[in-house]
C-alpha cells in the first residue's frame, strides 16, 4: 500500500476491522475469523483511493451485502449476528448503563455507512438520525422492560437514511408476460377510507452521493445529478404491508430534461424492487415492474410501454399519477384517465414510494412531488 493511504487506514482500525466481520460473513452471520482480514486491508484500500482498479458490481455488492446484513441484524435477533449485536449491547449495558444502544453505531451502520460510499453529507445525516433515535428510545424504555434497541431501530425510520443507491442501465423495454397497454375487463376497484396522507412536506431532508431529497413548504423535491450514469432517488413510507390500496401523487418536473422521469410506486422495498408509474420529461408515461435478480443485478420490465397518452399536461405541470392494486391486478392512471393495466404476480405488499431517475449525462433532473394519498379499495 501507498504509504499515506496505509497511515490513513490505521488511523481508523476498528472502522476497518468492523467493515470486514460484516463484509467477510454471509448475510445474516458475523464474521469473527480475521484469516482474511490482509487481504481485506488491500481490499480496503482499492475501494476507497483506486476505484479504477475496482469494478463497479464489486461495489454494487458490497452496498447491498452490507445493507442485508444491518436489516438481517435489526430484524430478526434469532440469527447469527442478530444475537451477536443484542449481546454486545447488554454487555455495554452492563459496563456503562446507557451506552448499549450505540453499540449498534460502533460494530454495525457506522462501518456500514462507510462501506455503503455515502457522501459525508449522508454519513453525518445517518450519525445525526441515529443519535435522535437513541434518545428516543431511552425515554420510551424509561420505567419498562425494553432492552432491544434493534427492534426499536428497525421500527423507526432510520434504514432510509443509510440505503445503497440504486444503480443501472437506461430503461429498456423487455418482453412481458401479459399484454401491457389493454385496459383489463371488468371496472376499477373503488376506494374506501384514507390510509395515508402524511404532507410530503413533512418528510426529512437528506442529500446522497447521487442526488438529493429537499422538503419546501407544501411539497418534497427530489434530485439526481447527471453526468453519473443512471440513478434513482426515492423515498418512501413507513408503513411497508400496503397490499391491495390506491396510491395517488401531484408531481411536475422542475428541470427541463427529457431523459428523466418522476414516479409513484407501490409494493415498494428499496432492496427487491416495485410496480412503478412515471411521468417522463418529455410528456410520455410508462409503467414498469423494477427487481433485482439473485445475483443482486437490477432490471426493468416495461408493463406499459413509454408512449404520448391522452389526458396528460406538460410535464412541467401538475400531473396526478395513480397506481390501482388489487391482486394480481394493476390500474395506471393519469389525471383520472386509465393509461393501461395489466396483471402481475411478482409483488404482494410493500411500502409506498416517489422517485426520480436520470440517464442524462448533461444535466441533473428534479421534480416536486405533493398530496401523496393512499386509500384502501372497497
Amino acid at each position: 500500500m501507498p504509504n499515506g493511504e496505509t497511515t490513513y487506514v490505521l488511523q481508523r482500525p476498528l472502522l476497518v476491522r468492523n467493515l470486514y466481520h460484516l463484509i467477510y460473513a454471509e448475510v445474516g452471520y458475523y464474521e469473527i475469523d480475521l484469516s482474511y482480514y490482509e487481504d481485506w486491508l488491500e481490499e480496503y484500500v482499492r475501494l476507497w483511493y483506486d476505484a479504477s482498479s475496482v469494478t463497479q458490481s464489486r461495489q454494487d455488492q458490497i452496498q447491498q451485502h452490507l445493507y442485508s446484513q444491518i436489516n438481517t441484524a435489526l430484524n430478526d435477533p434469532q440469527t447469527q449476528i442478530g444475537a451477536f449485536i443484542r449481546n454486545a449491547e447488554v454487555f455495554a449495558n452492563a459496563i456503562q448503563p446507557g451506552s448499549g444502544p450505540y453499540i449498534y453505531w460502533e460494530l454495525l451502520v457506522g462501518p456500514a455507512t462507510d462501506g455503503l460510499f455515502l457522501s459525508s453529507r449522508s454519513q453525518e445525516a445517518a450519525w445525526f438520525r441515529f443519535q435522535r433515535v437513541v434518545e428516543s428510545y431511552l425515554v420510551d424504555s424509561m420505567g419498562s422492560s425494553m432492552t432491544d434497541f434493534g427492534g426499536y431501530l428497525a421500527r423507526s425510520d432510520f434504514m432510509v437514511y443509510i440505503q445503497p443507491p440504486r444503480t443501472g442501465t437506461a430503461p429498456v423495454a423487455t418482453p412481458s408476460p401479459t399484454a401491457a397497454s389493454t385496459v383489463l375487463p371488468g371496472s376499477i376497484p373503488g376506494e374506501g377510507p384514507v390510509l395515508y396522507d402524511r404532507p410530503l412536506s413533512e418528510w426529512r431532508a437528506e442529500y446522497q452521493q447521487y442526488g438529493w431529497m429537499a422538503p419546501s413548504a407544501t411539497s418534497l423535491h427530489i434530485g439526481v445529478y447527471g453526468g453519473l450514469g443512471m440513478h434513482i432517488i426515492e423515498a418512501w413510507t413507513n408503513q411497508s404491508d400496503f397490499s391491495d390500496i390506491s396510491a395517488s401523487v401531484d408531481v411536475r418536473e422542475v428541470s427541463q430534461g427529457s431523459a428523466a422521469a418522476g414516479c409513484v410506486s407501490v409494493r415498494h422495498d428499496v432492496s427487491t424492487g416495485d410496480y412503478s408509474f412515471c411521468i417522463l420529461g418529455n410528456g410520455r408515461t410508462w409503467a414498469a415492474y423494477n427487481y433485482v435478480d439473485e445475483s443482486g443485478e437490477w432490471h426493468t420490465e416495461v408493463l406499459l410501454t413509454d408512449a404520448t397518452r391522452s389526458g396528460i399536461r406538460p410535464p412541467s405541470q401538475w400531473n396526478t399519477l395513480k397506481i390501482v392494486a388489487k391482486g394480481n391486478q394493476l390500474w395506471f392512471i393519469a389525471n383520472g384517465v386509465v393509461h393501461g393495466s395489466v396483471q402481475h404476480t411478482a409483488r404482494w405488499e410493500g411500502a409506498v414510494a416517489v422517485s426520480v431517475t436520470t440517464w442524462d449525462e448533461s444535466q441533473d433532473a428534479e421534480f416536486e412531488f405533493k398530496n401523496l394519498i393512499v386509500r384502501a379499495l372497497q
